[in-house]
């Protein structure tokens, strides 16, 4: 009982946090549900199909609006969540208390062409100050 409580939980809060990802996998799977796999396979064609003329045609506007978004995704997922935890207590900015860790929460990413920039929630009392004496600590990470 406890497990499917939990499940439902995770799965609102899936839906809650992250609507459009959600209905990006929701809707064809619910199509192809109800009228066949291949109407599912042929709405996502239909869109990649989209897409790919978008890129093809106005380059600047499709990096701008759907490229910087995604690369911004992945280099959350991939790059920075994987290594946050090792490099915040690295670096002097993590602290563990009676055997818990507590680390600064990372809110989230943004692409431009020449750097990346990074939202993060600092612990309680710490100050831009401790960030910037440790600034070279989180180059290159």
């Amino acid at each position: 009982m406890i497990f499917v409580c939990r499940l439902l939980a995770g799965a609102v809060r899936l839906l809650w946090r992250h609507p459009i990802a959600s209905m990006v996998v929701a809707v064809p799977c619910a199509l192809a549900w109800l009228s066949g796999w291949q109407w599912g396979v042929a709405l996502v064609v239909l869109v990649l199909l989209g897409l790919t003329a978008w890129a093809l045609i106005d380059r600047a506007s499709f990096v701008r609006l759907v490229g910087q978004r995604l690369l911004a995704w992945w280099r959350l997922v991939w790059v920075y969540r994987r290594h946050w935890q090792p490099v915040m207590f690295i670096s002097g900015l993590g602290r563990t208390l009676k055997g818990r860790d507590y680390v600064p929460h990372l809110v989230g990413v943004r692409c431009t062409s020449w750097a990346d920039l990074v939202t993060v929630k600092m612990l309680t009392g710490q100050s831009v100050k401790d960030w910037s004496d440790r600034i070279e600590h989180l180059e290159d990470h």
